[in-house]
C-alpha cells in the first residue's frame, strides 16, 4: 500500500511511542484458508520528537511511505481487507478512515 502524503501532513508510525492516544495504520486481512498473513513493515522517512500535548516523544512518517504485508498464499485466490488510518498536521488530527482492498493473486 503506497500513500503520498501532502507537505505537513503525517501518519503515525506503526510503533508510535507518546501517551497511546495515537491512532496507528492497521490492516486487517478478511479470513482465507488460502492465505497466511505474516510481518507488516513500513517504510519511510520517520520523525521521532516531543509535541505539545502528547505525553512522551512521539514517531510518525511523512511524505512517501510504502507499507509491506508479507502472506504466504497456496493457490489462487482473493485477499480482501481493510486498512484504518488517521492523518495529522502541526494543529489537528482528521477522522480515521477506513479503505477497503482487494488484491486478486493468480
Amino acid at each position: 500500500y503506497h500513500l503520498n502524503l501532502k507537505s505537513g501532513w503525517h501518519i503515525w508510525s506503526l510503533h508510535p511511542g507518546g501517551d497511546g492516544f495515537q491512532i496507528v495504520p492497521e490492516f486487517r486481512i478478511d479470513k482465507n484458508d488460502k492465505v497466511q498473513v505474516k510481518g507488516l513493515k513500513e517504510n519511510g522517512k520517520a520523525t521521532t520528537t516531543l509535541m505539545d500535548g502528547v505525553d512522551g516523544k512521539v514517531t510518525y512518517l511523512s511524505g512517501q511511505i510504502d507499507y509491506v504485508q508479507d502472506v504466504v498464499v497456496k493457490g489462487p485466490t482473493k485477499i480482501t481487507g481493510k486498512h484504518t488510518y488517521q492523518v495529522c498536521d502541526d494543529r489537528q488530527c482528521l477522522a480515521p478512515v477506513d479503505k477497503s482492498f482487494e488484491f486478486v493473486i493468480n
